[in-house]
């Protein structure tokens, strides 16, 4: 009979592995859901300020809803045209978004000119 040597167990080690790997996974989820919960608490509060703020605007200044939205329309507008503002690399030529302070491909200085809004990185 030839001899037999017993080969070790490595399912006890794999099956470690794999627990770490799923409490892990749920630790991220748990993150996950936290900050989803947050974000959603930030924009009922910036909802009820921008609604609050919509109010006051209406009654001290004496304005139609129309004219609001109208403006509304324009801001959006306008946003639409920063979304669209690109800068060029000084090195690389490569364009780049206008919120870059440096071309994201080579570091390289951007020029050109952009809005002086200050949401135009929103």
């Amino acid at each position: 009979m030839a001899d037999y040597i017993p080969m070790p167990n490595m399912s006890n080690k794999r099956d470690g592995d794999s627990k770490k790997r799923a409490v892990s996974g749920l630790q991220d989820n748990n993150d996950h859901i936290a900050r989803i919960e947050k974000l959603e608490k930030t924009c009922q509060q910036l909802s009820l300020l921008t609604e609050t703020l919509w109010e006051i605007i209406a009654e001290q200044n004496e304005l139609q809803e129309p004219v609001l939205l109208e403006k509304v329309t324009a801001t959006l507008a306008l946003r639409a045209e920063r979304a669209d503002e690109r800068l060029h690399c000084s090195k690389c030529n490569m364009s780049n978004t206008t919120s870059k302070a440096k071309c994201i491909y080579c570091g390289g200085e951007l020029v050109g000119d952009v809005s002086n809004s200050p949401f135009r990185h929103l």
